[in-house]
Formats: structure tokens, sequence, C-alpha cells
């Protein structure tokens, strides 16, 4: 499945006191583009833990009123820079889909 779908490109920047942040960065010209976004994520894995252990995850997430099945593949960093594949859906029915992924 590696090489099928769209890279996802992370890179995680420790934090310690978030407003310093958002001052100093708005001191370098910075600027907020969108609005914030909440969601809620549900992990799912099979009973052995083999997504996990193979580096892989996948979730059920909402957001901002609709429903994510993301699955993401091994990471493979450059540097810093964290690269994985990772395929979306869109789903309709959530919940639905919550509960028949739990009972798998």
């Amino acid at each position: 499945m590696a090489g099928q779908g769209p890279n996802e490109t992370e890179l995680k920047i420790p934090v310690a006191e978030l407003g310093d942040t958002r001052r100093r960065l708005r001191g370098l010209g910075a600027c907020p583009r969108g609005a914030p976004v909440r969601e809620h994520n549900v992990l799912f894995d099979a009973a052995d833990g083999r997504l996990t252990a193979g580096g892989q995850a996948l979730r059920l997430r909402r957001e901002e009123g609709r429903w994510l099945l993301p699955l993401k593949g091994p990471v493979s960093s450059q540097g810093q820079l964290k690269v994985r594949e990772e395929l979306e859906l869109e789903v309709p029915k959530g919940a639905v889909l919550t509960a028949l992924l739990a009972r798998l």
C-alpha cells in the first residue's frame, strides 16, 4: 500500500508557553489563517496491536460537523520532518462506523 496515496509532512515543535509563542510570531509578521478547528479522534487497532506495531494509525475524526477516516502509513523521517502516507475518506455516519469498527 505504501506510495499509493498522498503524503503528510509534519514538523512538531514543542511550545512551553503558547502566549509567548504567539506574541513572538506576531512580532515576526505572522498572522493566523482560517478559523481554529476543534476535533475529536478515536483510534482503532487490531486486538494484537498490529497497526501500531507497524507504525500505522487508523482513526475516526470528527471535525467541524463532518466525519473523516484517515489511515496513516509508517513514518519515513527526513531530518526533523515526519513524512507518511495518509489516505483519508469522508464518511456520512461516523457514529455507526465507530460502532462497526469497535466490534471488529
